[in-house]
Order: C-alpha cells, then structure tokens, then sequence
C-alpha cells in the first residue's frame, strides 16, 4: 500500500520537474495553468483511498512534494490550505535538486 502513496509522489515529482523548464516564462501565482494544475493535484491526492498504515501517525499530511524548480509558487499552497482528505491534511513540501536530495 505505501508504494501507491510513493508512486503518486513520483508522479507529482516527475510532472512538476517537467513543467520546470515552463515555469521561468510566467508568473505562477497569476497562471491559471497552474492553478488548475494544482487543483488535479489535489483532486487526485484526495480520491485516493489511502490506508491508515501509510502514515507515521494518524493525523499526519499528505505531502505534496516539489523537487527542482516550483513553476506553482504559493498556488499549490492556497488549494489545499485547511483542506482535509478523510482524517489529514495536506502539506507541500519544497525540494532543491542535487545529487544529495532526499524524499
């Protein structure tokens, strides 16, 4: 069950680094591309059915993870500000791109 809950994460990892290169030619918070971008992002996290053991503790998020370049800037963070998925809720967390970087 936890590979479902990495295997989205890669998911969202992949398509955020794809959409890096994009990022530098708009301003994310105006683009309504990503706004909807990040609001599939959330729609996905929240219809999945996601087991109590995928989680450290019950109340822990659902994190949303950026790595590389963040072409959504504080869009993703207002679509899932105080929004719940069942039991939790959800964080985004930022990572840079290095050889060094982990999850």
């Amino acid at each position: 069950m936890k590979k479902v809950g990495l295997l989205i994460v890669i998911t969202c990892l992949l398509s955020a680094m794809a959409l890096g290169s994009h990022a530098e030619a708009l301003d994310s918070s105006d683009s309504s591309e990503y706004l909807i971008k990040a609001g599939f992002i959330y729609k996905f996290a929240k219809l999945v059915e996601w087991p109590t053991a995928s989680f450290a503790q019950p109340d822990s998020p659902i994190v949303i993870g950026i790595l590389g370049e963040d072409p959504f800037g504080a869009t993703l963070d207002r679509i899932v500000a105080d929004k719940k998925n069942q039991r939790t809720g959800f964080a985004v967390k930022r990572v840079k791109w290095s050889r060094d970087s982990k999850i």
